[in-house]
Protein backbone atom coordinates (compact mmCIF):
# COMPACT_ATOMS: atom_id res chain seq x y z
CA UNK A 1 0.00 0.00 0.00
CA UNK A 2 1.36 3.34 -0.80
CA UNK A 3 2.08 6.46 1.38
CA UNK A 4 -1.07 8.65 1.42
CA UNK A 5 0.20 11.93 0.31
CA UNK A 6 0.81 15.10 3.45
CA UNK A 7 0.63 11.90 5.51
CA UNK A 8 3.65 10.92 7.64
CA UNK A 9 3.89 8.90 10.89
CA UNK A 10 5.02 10.50 14.59
CA UNK A 11 8.67 9.51 13.46
CA UNK A 12 9.12 11.71 10.20
CA UNK A 13 7.53 14.15 11.48
CA UNK A 14 10.05 14.39 14.27
CA UNK A 15 12.39 13.94 11.62
CA UNK A 16 11.41 17.07 9.06
CA UNK A 17 11.42 18.87 12.71
CA UNK A 18 15.08 18.23 13.47
CA UNK A 19 16.02 18.73 9.87
CA UNK A 20 14.32 22.42 10.38
CA UNK A 21 16.16 22.55 13.23
CA UNK A 22 19.72 21.93 11.81
CA UNK A 23 19.06 23.94 9.14
CA UNK A 24 18.16 26.94 11.63
CA UNK A 25 20.77 26.70 13.92
CA UNK A 26 23.52 25.26 11.33
CA UNK A 27 24.94 22.46 14.02
CA UNK A 28 23.69 19.12 15.71
CA UNK A 29 25.27 20.01 19.29
CA UNK A 30 22.38 20.36 21.47
CA UNK A 31 23.83 23.03 23.84
CA UNK A 32 24.25 25.42 21.28
CA UNK A 33 20.36 24.95 19.96
CA UNK A 34 19.34 25.12 23.36
CA UNK A 35 21.28 28.70 23.98
CA UNK A 36 20.01 29.62 20.38
CA UNK A 37 16.44 29.10 21.12
CA UNK A 38 16.47 30.37 24.90
CA UNK A 39 15.78 28.15 27.03
CA UNK A 40 17.35 27.84 29.78
CA UNK A 41 19.91 25.29 30.47
CA UNK A 42 21.01 24.25 34.92
CA UNK A 43 24.12 21.75 35.60
CA UNK A 44 23.97 20.60 39.16
CA UNK A 45 23.71 17.71 41.08
CA UNK A 46 20.10 15.10 40.05
CA UNK A 47 21.09 12.28 42.21
CA UNK A 48 20.00 8.78 40.04
CA UNK A 49 17.60 11.48 37.44
CA UNK A 50 19.67 12.00 34.21
CA UNK A 51 17.83 15.50 33.62
CA UNK A 52 14.73 17.07 33.03
CA UNK A 53 12.38 19.79 31.30
CA UNK A 54 10.45 22.29 32.99
CA UNK A 55 8.13 24.90 31.75
CA UNK A 56 7.41 27.22 34.08
CA UNK A 57 4.73 30.22 32.32
CA UNK A 58 6.64 31.11 29.48
CA UNK A 59 10.13 30.07 30.71
CA UNK A 60 11.45 26.92 29.71
CA UNK A 61 14.62 25.09 31.36
CA UNK A 62 16.55 22.21 31.02
CA UNK A 63 18.10 20.33 34.08
CA UNK A 64 21.14 18.41 33.63
CA UNK A 65 22.96 15.83 36.13
CA UNK A 66 26.37 17.05 36.03
CA UNK A 67 27.72 13.80 37.22
CA UNK A 68 27.12 12.38 33.95
CA UNK A 69 30.01 11.61 31.48
CA UNK A 70 30.54 14.16 29.08
CA UNK A 71 29.38 11.48 25.35
CA UNK A 72 26.25 10.48 27.54
CA UNK A 73 25.45 14.20 28.62
CA UNK A 74 24.97 15.31 25.43
CA UNK A 75 22.64 12.58 24.52
CA UNK A 76 20.57 14.12 27.64
CA UNK A 77 21.07 17.03 26.41
CA UNK A 78 19.61 16.24 22.90
CA UNK A 79 16.52 13.81 24.62
CA UNK A 80 15.44 16.98 26.70
CA UNK A 81 15.51 19.37 24.20
CA UNK A 82 13.33 16.34 22.34
CA UNK A 83 10.62 17.20 25.39
CA UNK A 84 11.27 21.14 24.76
CA UNK A 85 10.62 20.78 20.99
CA UNK A 86 7.84 18.07 21.25
CA UNK A 87 6.23 18.59 24.24
CA UNK A 88 6.74 22.43 25.42
CA UNK A 89 3.55 22.66 28.07
CA UNK A 90 4.84 19.24 29.78
CA UNK A 91 7.66 18.51 32.89
CA UNK A 92 9.58 15.39 32.28
CA UNK A 93 11.73 13.22 34.72
CA UNK A 94 14.42 11.84 32.89
CA UNK A 95 15.35 9.09 35.10
CA UNK A 96 17.95 6.43 35.21
CA UNK A 97 15.90 3.27 34.77
CA UNK A 98 13.12 5.04 31.98
CA UNK A 99 15.05 6.91 29.70
CA UNK A 100 14.89 3.77 27.40
CA UNK A 101 11.29 2.47 28.65
CA UNK A 102 10.10 1.65 24.83
CA UNK A 103 6.24 1.69 26.27
CA UNK A 104 6.78 5.26 27.10
CA UNK A 105 5.74 7.34 24.39
CA UNK A 106 6.52 10.62 24.95
CA UNK A 107 10.45 8.72 26.13
CA UNK A 108 10.81 7.30 22.77
CA UNK A 109 9.57 10.28 21.01
CA UNK A 110 12.26 12.42 22.85
CA UNK A 111 14.89 9.52 22.25
CA UNK A 112 14.24 9.37 18.40
CA UNK A 113 14.38 13.55 18.27
CA UNK A 114 17.83 12.58 19.96
CA UNK A 115 18.95 10.14 17.44
CA UNK A 116 18.06 12.40 14.72
CA UNK A 117 19.80 15.19 16.16
CA UNK A 118 22.89 13.48 17.01
CA UNK A 119 23.22 10.91 14.55
CA UNK A 120 24.03 11.73 10.55
CA UNK A 121 21.85 9.64 8.19
CA UNK A 122 24.41 8.50 6.23
CA UNK A 123 24.69 5.04 8.03
CA UNK A 124 26.63 3.52 4.59
CA UNK A 125 29.72 4.68 6.43
CA UNK A 126 29.19 2.39 9.03
CA UNK A 127 28.47 -1.12 7.46
CA UNK A 128 31.76 -2.46 8.83
CA UNK A 129 31.32 -1.62 12.30
CA UNK A 130 29.46 -3.66 15.35
CA UNK A 131 26.23 -1.55 17.02
CA UNK A 132 28.39 -0.90 20.03
CA UNK A 133 31.68 0.80 17.65
CA UNK A 134 29.28 2.79 16.32
CA UNK A 135 27.49 4.20 19.58
CA UNK A 136 30.88 4.36 20.90
CA UNK A 137 31.87 6.81 17.83
CA UNK A 138 28.85 9.04 18.87
CA UNK A 139 28.62 8.56 22.44
CA UNK A 140 25.42 7.05 22.72
CA UNK A 141 23.43 4.59 23.81
CA UNK A 142 23.04 1.39 21.34
CA UNK A 143 18.96 1.65 21.93
CA UNK A 144 19.40 5.10 20.32
CA UNK A 145 21.28 3.39 17.00
CA UNK A 146 18.10 1.31 16.73
CA UNK A 147 16.06 3.62 16.56
CA UNK A 148 17.80 5.41 13.88
CA UNK A 149 19.69 2.64 11.59
CA UNK A 150 18.01 -0.43 10.20
CA UNK A 151 19.95 -3.58 12.52
CA UNK A 152 20.85 -4.71 9.22
CA UNK A 153 23.58 -2.26 8.94
CA UNK A 154 25.77 -3.47 11.60
CA UNK A 155 28.51 -6.69 11.39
Amino acid sequence: MGKIKGIYTKDELIKKQVTKLIKKHKTRDPLEIIKNLGIGIIFHDLGNINGFYQKAGKIKIIHINNKLKEGFKTYVLAHELGHAILHPNENYLCLANNIFDKTNIIETEANTFASELLIDDDYTQYSDYTLNQVAAIYNVPEYILKLKFPKEIFS
